[in-house]
């Protein structure tokens, strides 16, 4: 069940939960005839989340109603979750699993779960219904790119995160090469959530740190199987990073005559390799933290990946 806010609407969020309003709107606008025609011919409904996922909730509701007056149909018992916070944290979800554990303990033996999700045309003309007999599953790939910051006179110098997060952006994003491949699925790539420098205010140095975010499908593979696949792509886009920035080095010292040698090499390791090393340098120079690192590898999702 979604939460999602109503600053899409624009000037109209203060209809957005008004559907009766918001039909007599879209009647008289002209700037989107299909529009405009839904909203005449009266089979259409319009509001934040009509589609996704309040239709959804209408089913259960009237399910429930169905069967609450007609019991005897009913050769086995329903229970009805929702899952507020669906868009991020799965609040709800996380909550329920107690309570499904709870019932499972309890003598209830869980037959089937239906998701009661929208469905809607994949195409113009599509007249379609679908019915989907499982889920993907998904994973945050997370990198955290750390540069290595100089002044703007001296950028070649530097590395820069941003060109970093740029080169893996291309090589990961939307690129269908790295999908599993099942007969018959529409299996779908990795896509960004977000990619942004976490640079507090202007400055005349270049980016130190950088942020980027995968959503990435898992459909028969396991997530260190994908995990796998997405840090070689990330090598490859770092490695062109390193060319690159090796490349315009060699080509600014010698127009420059500055012969100094400077390193452009780039690493790429899992969260969870970082910690390691991270301990053993920590045990070398102060042993008490060890303990501490080693608490923080079990409690730290592995699927991050670090640069």
């Amino acid at each position: 069940m979604d939460t999602v806010g109503i600053e899409d609407y624009g000037p109209l969020k203060t209809i957005a939960n008004d559907p009766d309003t918001l039909i007599d709107f879209f009647k008289d606008y002209d700037n989107d005839p299909v529009v405009q025609e839904h909203a005449k011919s009266d089979d259409w409904l319009f509001g934040r989340g009509i589609l996704d996922m309040k239709s959804g909730d209408a089913v259960n509701i009237a399910t429930l109603f169905y069967y609450m007056e007609h019991m005897d149909e009913l050769s086995c018992n329903l229970l009805v979750v929702t899952n507020c916070v669906e868009e991020n944290d799965h609040t709800g979800a996380i909550q329920v699993s107690s309570e499904l554990l709870r019932l499972r303990k309890a003598g209830y033996d869980f037959k089937v779960a239906i998701n009661t999700g929208f469905i809607s045309p994949s195409y113009d003309g599509d007249d379609k219904k679908y019915i989907y007999t499982g889920a993907a599953r998904k994973m945050l790939t997370c990198f955290y790119i750390k540069g290595r910051e100089t002044h703007v006179g001296n950028c070649l110098m530097g590395i820069d995160d941003t060109m970093i997060s740029s080169e893996i952006n291309l090589k990961i994003n939307t690129n269908l090469d790295l999908v599993e491949k099942i007969d018959n699925e529409d299996v779908l790539p990795s896509s960004v959530l977000l990619q942004r420098g976490c640079k507090d205010f202007y400055n005349i140095h270049t980016n130190k740190r950088a942020n980027l975010y995968f959503n990435t499908f898992l459909y028969e593979k396991s997530a260190d199987t994908i995990l796998d696949t997405l840090m070689e792509a990330s090598r490859e886009a770092v490695h062109e990073a390193s060319r690159h920035y090796k490349e315009w080095f060699k080509i600014y010292s010698e127009r420059s005559h500055i012969h100094r040698q400077i390193s452009h090499d780039i690493t790429v390791m899992t969260f969870s390799q970082y910690l390691d090393v991270l301990e053993k340098k920590v045990l070398i120079a102060k042993p008490w933290l060890g303990s501490a690192l080693k608490l923080s590898n079990i409690m730290t999702n592995e699927k991050l990946a670090l640069i």
